[in-house]
């Protein structure tokens, strides 16, 4: 599998600018979590119960295997 990689040259800025650029990007963050928090939410709910799905299908599937005399 090929990952992209982002780099970004970040310049020198001052502690102010500094403080200024991170007020920005976690204003950014809040309303990108706003904007995104239900849809986030249902996607990782479906993670998990696709997630307990799995596992309950491998459980009875070792459970059946586990259960005969000749599996194979």
């Amino acid at each position: 599998m090929e990952f992209t990689t982002l780099t970004i040259q970040l310049p020198h800025l001052s502690g102010e600018q500094a403080a200024q650029v991170q007020q920005t990007l976690y204003a950014f963050l809040d309303a990108f979590d706003t904007h995104y928090c239900f849809a986030i939410e249902r996607y990782h709910q479906d993670l998990s119960s696709q997630d307990y799905s799995n596992n309950l299908s491998i459980d009875n599937l070792i459970h059946e295997l586990c259960s005969t005399n000749d599996p194979f």
